[in-house]
C-alpha cells in the first residue's frame, strides 16, 4: 500500500480511534437496511434489484453493516476501509453472522482500489465520500465497476437541517 496522506493518515486515526469504542457486541446489520426510517436504503435496496450471488464493494465499509447485510442475502461482499481496526471488527461480526465466507474485509484507500477492472455488480458507500479526494475516488469506481454495475451511495448534504442539528451535538466529535 502507497504511503497515506495526510489527510487519509487523520481518517485512519479517527476510525480507528471509533473502532476501538465500539463494543464487540451486537450490531444491528438488518435495521440499518429494513427499518422503517431506512429509507435511503429501501430505495437503493429497490435499484439493486436481485443481488443474489452478484459481487459489491463495501466502499468505506466502518463496520461492515452493509457488507454483512448483502452477504446474508446472497452476494458476495468485499468490504473495505482506511481503518485497519474497522477491518477486524467487520471480520469478527461477519464470523459472528456466519457470513465470513461471503464477506472479505480489506484495508485499503479508496483512492487506490486493489481490485482488477470491472470486478464488481455494484458499489455501495454510506458517508465515505465527503472524507475522501472524490475525482481519483470516482474513477476508481467507474474503473471497478462491471460494464453495467452500478454506484449507490448515502451522503449527508449540508442544507439539510437535521445535519445542522447533528453536528451542534457531535462539536466534540470531530
Amino acid at each position: 500500500m502507497r504511503l497515506l496522506t495526510p489527510r487519509q493518515l487523520n481518517e485512519k486515526i479517527f476510525h480507528d480511534t471509533w473502532a476501538a469504542s465500539v463494543s464487540p457486541g451486537e450490531i444491528f446489520f438488518q435495521e440499518a437496511f429494513e427499518s422503517p426510517t431506512a429509507i435511503e436504503n429501501h430505495y437503493i435496496l429497490s435499484l439493486m434489484g436481485d443481488f443474489t450471488s452478484k459481487r459489491i464493494l463495501d466502499l468505506g465499509c466502518g463496520l461492515g453493516d452493509a457488507a454483512i447485510y448483502f452477504a446474508q442475502k446472497g452476494a458476495v461482499a468485499e468490504a473495505v476501509d482506511i481503518s485497519p481496526k474497522m477491518i477486524e471488527l467487520v471480520k469478527h461480526f461477519a464470523e459472528k453472522r456466519g457470513v465470513s465466507k461471503n464477506v472479505k474485509a480489506m484495508f485499503m484507500t479508496a483512492e487506490n482500489l486493489q481490485f482488477a477492472d470491472e470486478s464488481f455488480d455494484f458499489v455501495y458507500g454510506n458517508g465515505i465520500l465527503h472524507h475522501v479526494e472524490f475525482i481519483k475516488v470516482a474513477g476508481e469506481i467507474k474503473r471497478v465497476l462491471k460494464k453495467n454495475g452500478k454506484a449507490f451511495f448515502v451522503e449527508p448534504l449540508s442544507y439539510n437541517p437535521i445535519i445542522g442539528v447533528y453536528r451542534k451535538i457531535a462539536n466534540r466529535v470531530r
